[in-house]
């Protein structure tokens, strides 16, 4: 952070996103597309803790690994930052506005949402199967 960007973030202020904390909500839709959602999520997971064991050193770093990718599904279920697009710098983010502190801040809530996108689809996929997901057999998704 600048004296530039103090000064102009004190002169005009830009928008920031936020970080919404709640459950996940459940998606609906045809057999086929929630087969095919619940297939890819469980791949993933088991592709997260083939690669966790084999990183791991040992039984104690197999539980490290594991509680961290536990972890990182509980975050990335209850978490969802949401960054004010709009606000990200100069050129649709493509480079820093020397006179906003806010746009690294959205650019930062950007990364975050990214970084937790896969855990936040795996773990929907797991409450809509927990929670008995009713399939119907359009492909309009149930509200």
């Amino acid at each position: 952070m600048s004296l530039f960007e103090i000064i102009g973030e004190a002169e005009d202020p830009g928008s920031v996103g936020r970080v919404k904390v709640r459950p996940p909500e459940a998606e609906g839709g045809s057999v086929r597309e929630v087969v095919t959602r619940a297939i890819l999520a469980l791949a993933i997971v088991v592709i997260a803790v083939i690669l966790a064991a084999r990183a791991a050193r040992g039984a104690d770093g197999t539980l490290i690994a594991l509680g961290a990718l536990l972890a990182y599904l509980v975050v990335s279920a209850l978490v969802s930052p949401e960054p004010d697009v709009d606000n990200l710098g100069l050129a649709g983010g493509l480079a820093n506005h020397p006179t906003r502190v806010s746009d690294d801040l959205n650019r930062l809530l950007l990364l975050f949402a990214v970084l937790l996108a896969p855990g936040r689809w795996v773990t929907r996929q797991a409450d809509h199967r927990a929670a008995g997901g009713r399939l119907s057999r359009s492909t309009v998704p149930a509200p």
